[in-house]
């Protein structure tokens, strides 16, 4: 529902980039995103956002005051925004203030999990004390289990098979051109090892319990920072002033300060808060 939320100002350029419509996707839980004219009559619009400098009314969106985000495709783009103008772009290089990523996820609809969870699991199952999973052994449809049990994982030649991977916190070994390509720094995020050499790698890698809670932590904070397509909405949200909740809306509160923590939807500690403040009334309770 975006009935009650406040409005977001759409100024098009023609022929806008392909990642501009799933990341406005992800705004509408904080917002309602219309196309409208700066100073044109209508409802009063709370921020604005261009999918271009060149967009139409993007000066006039600039020197109304309100809140402004642009979106940027080039070092071309981004030499005519002005100061104070949120930048968004989904291409590595580019100086934008949220990187809005080409290829990535929900992150926080996947929990990370821990060694000694995976091993809990693992036991409850019947699987191996140490389960090592290669990618190209395991279907699309199982993937996602086999990550989240894994005592380590190899991952060949495929980059999103990598990032979904970390996703997990599975502790992952893979080649130097996947590491490259997501960004991961060989031995903190990822271990790198040659063709013959990853199965061993990780076997090594699982049985390290402390080490694999690191590359996994490690690697599940990477794709939070470059993959998460939702704390990239999330983060422009927060700089165009969306989710601001009034003084005596303390669940409100919480809910969004668990949200910027990154809390998975199903972590315990949503329940826990539920519990607390049942009965509780508002009056009563700040």
């Amino acid at each position: 529902m975006t009935e009650g939320l406040p409005l977001l100002g759409l100024l098009v350029a023609p022929g806008y980039p392909d990642g501009v419509n799933g990341f406005l996707e992800r705004m509408v839980q904080w917002c309602r995103p219309v196309w409208r004219e700066p100073g044109t009559v209508g409802p009063e619009v709370h921020a604005w956002f261009a999918t271009a400098p060149s967009a139409p009314g993007f000066d006039r969106a600039v020197a109304s005051g309100a809140p402004v985000a642009v979106w940027i495709a080039s070092p071309d783009d981004a030499a005519l925004v002005p100061d104070g103008v949120v930048t968004v772009g989904d291409r590595m290089g580019l100086p934008v203030d949220v990187v809005a990523p080409r290829r990535g996820m929900d992150v926080s609809a996947i929990p990370p999990l821990t060694p000694f969870v995976r091993r809990r699991w693992r036991v409850r199952h019947g699987l191996p004390e140490l389960f090592v999973v290669h990618s190209r052994d395991v279907s699309v449809a199982n993937r996602s289990t086999a990550f989240a049990l894994a005592s380590a994982v190899v991952v060949d030649d495929d980059s999103t098979t990598l990032v979904e991977a970390m996703a997990w916190a599975a502790p992952c070994v893979t080649d130097d051109e996947c590491a490259t390509a997501v960004g991961a720094e060989a031995g903190v995020e990822v271990l790198v090892g040659d063709p013959g050499d990853r199965l061993d790698l990780a076997a090594v890698l699982a049985d390290d319990h402390r080490r694999a809670a690191s590359v996994g932590r490690s690697g599940r904070r990477l794709v939070e920072r470059s993959f998460d397509r939702a704390r990239a909405a999330r983060r422009l949200a927060t700089r165009l002033g969306f989710g601001v909740r009034a003084d005596d809306d303390w669940r409100g509160r919480v809910t969004d300060d668990l949200a910027h923590l990154g809390t998975p939807p199903i972590a315990r500690i949503r329940d826990r808060f539920e519990a607390a403040v049942a009965g509780l009334v508002a009056d009563g309770a700040r």
